[in-house]
């Protein structure tokens, strides 16, 4: 609705032209002018650094087959006529069968850690369930302590009310006529 797909031979002169000028671009010089002042006493603390000093000591090197790197200028047929296919073979066998036999007893060693794992998270369950178990029944105790607190509170509230009321009780009798006294309390 509204757009239209352009079917004429307009688009494919669009991109023809788009392409020879991206090509034009690619091909065409672009100098870069001299850097800040910031850049290069960047250059200058870079240049001065131990590091980098040590860094640029370090002797250039490169592969022993230089042919494995594709590159036509690169070409060395000296080392590669002086190794033997058939040792190099062996050696790249011997070499894969190390990989293999390391990868074998790394995969062991994970399924071992993996199996492992499960117990020792099996066994966290049973830790966690019990100390969850042993934590409710120390709140359990921790209740019936203050409640033991709570009473023996009140029985001490009451000794101390029936010691009061037994020496009023000593000093009423005292008040008492001879004849209406009567026996001491005993508790």
């Amino acid at each position: 609705m509204g757009q239209q797909v352009s079917t004429d031979g307009s688009h494919k002169q669009g991109n023809l032209s788009n392409y020879q000028h991206a090509y034009a671009q690619a091909n065409t010089m672009i100098t870069v002018k001299e850097g800040s002042p910031a850049r290069a006493a960047l250059n200058k603390h870079v240049e001065e650094d131990q590091d980098f000093k040590a860094l640029q000591k370090l002797p250039k090197f490169s592969p022993l087959m230089r042919g494995s790197l594709n590159l036509p200028v690169m070409r060395d047929s000296g080392i590669l006529g002086k190794i033997d296919s058939k040792d190099a073979i062996s050696f790249v066998n011997r070499y894969e069968e190390h990989l293999k036999l390391c990868s074998q007893t790394v995969t062991v060693d994970q399924v071992m850690l993996a199996s492992r794992m499960k117990e020792i998270d099996v066994l966290m369950d049973l830790v966690m369930n019990k100390v969850a178990e042993r934590q409710h029944k120390l709140n359990t105790f921790a209740t019936c302590a203050r409640a033991t607190q709570s009473i023996e509170n009140c029985i001490k509230k009451i000794q101390n009310n029936l010691e009061d009321c037994i020496t009023l009780a000593e000093q009423f009798n005292n008040l008492l006529p001879e004849e209406q006294k009567l026996e001491p309390l005993r508790l």
